[in-house]
């Protein structure tokens, strides 16, 4: 139970956990989870992974939204779709997908980009402005592959169309 009459929401990455760890976030008050993952996270020694953390969270009584970053370069469609396919057999409250990056200077994706010509045509705005006051984003999935990976799903929404964030979604 919670002490001290508090419910609050936090954002995690998929690792490390612990049952202890869940166990005090329950006694804490935490009542909602985002986890935010990516589709490369698609082999079976990750969805293990990720289907433990979600019965851990399931058990302690926290809800799970996942925050969902997808078309990283080169990432292969088929890839996403398995991603998309485990998540919605898993107990989830919503998944919000997101295929922008935003690309910051010196960083790999940054050096990526630089050295390949076939990426640059993913990029909105460009590296011209050395200055990086306006920001460049990277999207290797438009948004005709993300409703093609989705597929109107209802526990998804593609991000960036509705005003609610994704662990607002949850009632």
């Amino acid at each position: 139970k919670s002490t001290g009459g508090i419910n609050w929401s936090l954002y995690m990455k998929p690792e490390p956990f612990s049952e202890d760890l869940f166990g005090w976030l329950e006694k804490s008050g935490a009542r909602i989870l985002t986890l935010s993952i990516h589709t490369q996270y698609c082999s079976i020694h990750s969805q293990k992974l990720i289907a433990d953390f979600l019965k851990l969270a399931n058990r302690f009584n926290i809800k799970v939204a996942i925050d969902l970053s997808t078309g990283f370069p080169f990432e292969e469609f088929n890839n996403a779709c398995k991603m998309i396919d485990f998540l919605d057999k898993q107990p989830v409250e919503t998944v919000g997908v997101n295929s922008f990056y935003r690309v910051y200077p010196d960083t790999p994706l940054y050096k990526m980009i630089k050295e390949n010509t076939n990426l640059k045509k993913h990029l909105i705005n460009s590296f011209a402005d050395e200055t990086y006051l306006r920001p460049a984003f990277f999207n290797w999935f438009d948004l005709s592959l993300l409703k093609q990976l989705t597929k109107g799903r209802k526990k998804f929404r593609i991000e960036g169309f509705e005003r609610a964030t994704n662990y607002q979604r949850i009632n």
